[in-house]
């Protein structure tokens, strides 16, 4: 008898895709976290964790909602909410000591 040459086929699995909002927000928290730490242009950073907090919230939404993975979302959220307090403390922090200091200009 003939020997049919069989190839099995295995069956293709289906690629997940990314959440691309939640990596940009992401990606923007953590250059915001760092722009934080930095005294004089810790603005930029404050500014930075309010674009990617919006990010992270919209693509957290996006990804529940396409069942697609939200963990960087999640994370990039984190972030951003710190570096936010990093800046009200930092502020804080600057504000007080220089209404305390000692220095008085007439």
């Amino acid at each position: 008898m003939e020997e049919q040459n069989v190839n099995p086929v295995t069956p293709v699995q289906p690629v997940k895709k990314g959440n691309s909002v939640g990596l940009a927000g992401f990606i923007i928290s953590i250059i915001g976290i760092i722009f934080c730490w930095i005294p004089v242009i810790n603005i930029i950073g404050l500014i930075m964790a309010i674009v990617a907090l919006i990010l992270c919230l919209i693509g957290l939404f996006m990804g529940i909602k396409k069942k697609r993975s939200i963990v960087l979302s999640i994370i990039g959220l984190a972030l951003a909410v710190i570096s936010m307090i990093v800046f009200i403390v930092e502020v804080v922090a600057i504000a007080s000591t220089a209404s305390s200091s000692n220095l008085h200009f007439n």
